[in-house]
């Protein structure tokens, strides 16, 4: 998986490969503001999606999500912990009054809603 484009020409059929440090910081940037979470992080923060096991159950489907049309939102929780971690998307986002401390991890998971399991990514 790659995450971090370090040269816009990199592309695969005409689609930029990854994220630009800036692309990565204004994400991160937008999802800390719009959850309110500015400041006083913990030494972990879980962002955790969900998704389903439920292929083939009629009682576990009615655990599926409609709105994601039932795709786990599992490497979307994984990306965005590693752009919160990475070293230079923390320093634009001081620049930009938040402070993430050294000590603070971001960890992505996934809740599965039919077996209510969490999975951990990149522990």
């Amino acid at each position: 998986m790659t995450i971090e484009n370090k040269d816009i020409s990199h592309k695969e059929n005409d689609l930029q490969i990854g994220f630009t440090v800036d692309e990565m910081t204004t994400r991160v940037e937008a999802q800390l503001r719009g959850m309110g979470l500015v400041k006083n992080f913990a030494p972990l923060v879980y962002i955790v999606a969900h998704g389903s096991s439920s292929a083939n159950n009629p009682h576990h489907g009615a655990h599926d999500c409609g709105a994601c049309s039932g795709r786990p939102g599992s490497v979307n929780a994984r990306v965005f912990a590693a752009m919160a971690n990475h070293p230079k998307v923390r320093t634009q986002l001081e620049e930009k009054g938040i402070s993430i401390p050294s000590t603070t991890m971001f960890i992505g998971a996934m809740h599965d809603t039919a077996a209510d399991r969490m999975e951990y990514y990149d522990e």
